[in-house]
């Protein structure tokens, strides 16, 4: 584009074109060098492997190419100082644009020097095995001094960040392009470096010669398949890496191999029976950061057994591109904190389970947890002839702090439905379920959760509302319907309007969304997702876990007639509704209960954690950890588990995806009932990584370090500004991405089409 000082007053339009011409003629020569020196760029970085041991083999060699300026932009400073952009074309072509619209282009040939600016990087490609490495770009000048005053700026600082100082510095870990561009004055340009990691470990301390063995597989051992994780599982970024399991027999010793674009991973492990495998946190970390939305991450292994090969058996995941935030809440009656008693447990997702709530009764348990994550209701202190009931505050620290209500006799607040803000809560009336001493009969309404005090909202008339749970914008209310069902069986789930900006609040529009067999299965515990038009529920011969019942989650899309999925893929069956669970129907089929949807998308998908009893690899199955009776209330066979759950579930017959377990939970205790929600917001001025951790709902850069790392901290709604991914919007239109979605009022990638 033809800058302000080349077109002062005194120069006619001929004369501006007449000096581009020259201009353009002194780039050509330049644009060739760059050319043929891409050329012998690639052949050098296409060239063979040399030297010895595992970590050489991946050597691209210390001589690396230069970035690829081609397809970008660059500047000619004029000697009265005006400046004139170029962009240099695929087959070596110059085209300049003057800023009235009309492209001037120019073939080879022409004059060479001039003032050409050239950014310059000693590296178009470099490989990384763990460890930071640098690039060192400039901006020149025909003369070969150097520009000074260059603000750079890298695309993606996962990949590596660009510091103040021109260099580029990968972190080691993760793969893929990124485009650094170099501004200078009001003029920008801008070149891609390509990162590669490829990494190869041996810390079985394997033989040269049991190595070649694994690398060439075999099919020594029929028994030796996948236990877990399961084929095409959607994982997100954020948590621990999962502990890869095998059946067959005992290994001597295996071979792990992870590829994906850019990214490369091989490990030769020693012995183990059953056969597992830990991929290192860093690798882990590394390669959900690398892989795209669609690239198939594909994962090997092979096994040495008395001096036999089986393998490769390969699986193939998807790495969602968003971190998993959150906290899981889950009940349990066994807990290593506190055997042979009730408490709630506490997870934040990539963390450890700590205890929330105890006590030396049947223990905390009967809880709900607000969407925003400041507040939890809860049953205290349960035995078989009485109950009590309380609400706590809760911190980003992890405490619980009881509310000055205090504690009150009776089941309040058990299974309550708390408002988004937690604010007040819809009572769970319990007396049309089976007969339990511990439920008594509790007045329906909406509670106060500062006082307990009722709050007075005429138009709210239902009698024994079950297991009820408000959307995460609190403007619906689902509830399994005891008004309509028989003692001892609730089979109908229905869904009313609700207005809590009202005084008094307003409930209306209340409608049967599914129903079961009347009098023979149980609908139960319902969760919205986050879009507040799709429901997920258990349905099964009770609404408990254990007693030898079987249960799956469906669910069912509001906005499509009330149509019902099964979740055939969350559920451990297959399209055709076979189990590919690796134990089959008999030991693991429909076995999952409680589903709780985390508030908010994430990374294009909902994430769904729930119940079930299924085995758990060759860690806890019939004849591992879990081989008690798999239905016993404490048996550790009841864990919690995540599937991803497509955004656009409207048409798709199955949007679910094989689940995950929830590492961090504890191993040997029975868990269940998990309540997913958002960490405590924080507030202005605190770090962040999206604005969902924000109580005002916008996380922005606020400057950047050294290195170049981005520093973001919550920050108050920008004035004029469009919103990021995980901000605030009302409609698709107010995010910065066009292809971003409104969901649950923030902005959300859209499940990628994956081929």
């Amino acid at each position: 584009m033809l800058k302000k000082s080349l077109r002062s007053p005194d120069l006619s339009r001929e004369s501006l074109y007449q000096r581009a011409a020259m201009v353009l003629g002194m780039l050509v020569a330049a644009s060739a060098a760059m050319c043929s020196g891409k050329e012998q760029n690639l052949n050098r970085a296409n060239g063979g492997s040399g030297g010895s041991g595992a970590m050489s083999n991946f050597d691209s060699g210390s001589t690396l190419p230069e970035a690829d300026t081609s397809g970008q932009t660059q500047v000619v400073v004029l000697p009265d100082g005006g400046v004139v952009q170029v962009t240099v074309t695929p087959d070596g072509s110059l085209v300049l644009a003057d800023g009235g619209g009309l492209i001037l282009g120019l073939d080879s040939g022409g004059i060479s020097g001039g003032g050409l600016f050239n950014l310059k990087c000693d590296a178009g490609a470099i490989t990384v095995f763990g460890d930071p490495k640098t690039v060192v770009c400039k901006v020149l000048l025909s003369d070969g001094s150097e520009a000074k005053n260059v603000l750079w700026v890298a695309q993606d600082t996962i990949v590596g960040s660009m510091g103040t100082d021109g260099v580029f510095r990968a972190n080691g870990w993760v793969g893929g392009v990124v485009e650094v561009t170099a501004k200078v004055g009001s003029a920008s340009f801008s070149t891609k470096i390509t990162v590669d990691f490829k990494r190869q470990d041996n810390p079985g301390g394997l033989s040269s010669g049991d190595v070649t063995k694994l690398v060439s597989g075999g099919t020594s051992d029929a028994g030796f398949k996948w236990l877990y994780p399961y084929d095409k599982t959607v994982f997100p970024r954020g948590l621990q890496p999962p502990l890869l399991q095998l059946g067959g027999t005992a290994a001597s010793g295996s071979y792990l191999k992870i590829t994906a674009p850019h990214f490369l991973y091989e490990a030769f492990n020693g012995a183990s029976n059953p056969l597992q495998i830990s991929i290192p946190p860093d690798v882990w970390k590394g390669l959900t950061y690398t892989a795209g939305g669609t690239d198939w991450v594909s994962v090997s292994v092979s096994k040495l057994s008395s001096g036999n090969v089986t393998g490769p058996v390969t699986e193939q995941w998807l790495i969602a591109q968003g971190k998993l935030k959150g906290i899981v809440y889950y009940n349990t009656y066994n807990s290593v904190t506190n055997p042979g008693f009730g408490a709630i447990i506490r997870v934040p997702l990539g963390g450890q389970a700590n205890t929330l709530l105890t006590n030396s009764a049947c223990g905390v348990v009967c809880h709900s947890v607000s969407a925003n994550g400041k507040v939890l209701s809860t049953g205290v202190g349960i035995t078989q002839t009485s109950t009590s009931s309380a609400v706590y505050d809760l911190d980003t620290a992890g405490n619980a702090t009881l509310r000055p209500a205090g504690i009150v006799p009776g089941s309040l607040w058990h299974f309550a439905a708390l408002t988004p803000d937690g604010t007040a809560g819809i009572t769970n009336n319990s007396h049309n379920m089976p007969s339990q001493l511990y439920y008594d009969t509790v007045t329906a309404g909406l509670v106060d959760t500062a006082s307990y005090n009722y709050i007075s909202a005429p138009s709210y008339t239902l009698i024994y509302p079950h297991m009820p749970i408000f959307s995460p914008d609190g403007k619906k209310l689902a509830y399994v319907d005891g008004d309509q069902g028989t003692k001892g069986f609730s089979w109908i789930l229905s869904v009313m309007d609700s207005d809590l900006g009202q005084t008094p609040p307003v409930f209306s529009n209340s409608r049967n969304v599914f129903s079961g067999l009347s009098g023979q299965e149980w609908v139960a515990w319902p969760s919205f997702l986050p879009d507040a038009n799709a429901i997920v529920f258990h349905q099964g011969r009770t609404w408990q876990t254990n007693k030898g019942t079987g249960a799956n989650l469906r669910l069912v899309d509001l906005q499509n007639g009330n149509a019902a999925n099964s979740l055939n893929a969350l559920n451990g069956f297959d399209s055709s509704g076979n189990v590919y669970l690796p134990y089959g129907a008999t030991e693991d089929g429909s076995l999952n209960y409680e589903p709780s949807a985390l508030t908010i998308a994430i990374g294009g998908y909902y994430w769904v954690m729930f119940t079930s009893r299924r085995s758990y690899g060759n860690t806890i199955w019939t004849g591992g950890l879990g081989g008690i009776d798999k239905y016993a209330s404490g048996s550790p066979r009841k864990k919690i588990w995540v599937s991803a759950v497509d955004i656009d579930y409207a048409s798709k017959t199955d949007p679910s995806h094989p689940a995950f377990y929830l590492d961090g939970q504890e191993l040997a205790s029975g868990n269940m009932r998990p309540f997913a929600a958002l960490e405590p917001c924080r507030p202005e001025g605190a770090a962040c990584e999206t604005g969902s951790d924000c109580c005002q709902g916008y996380c922005r850069e606020t400057g950047r370090d050294a290195s170049g790392t981005p520093i973001l901290q919550c920050v108050p709604p920008p004035s004029g500004s469009c919103s990021q991914l995980d901000e605030v919007c009302i409609t698709p239109a107010d995010c910065c991405d066009p292809t971003n979605l409104c969901v649950g009022g923030r902005c959300a990638i859209p499940t990628p089409m994956i081929f």
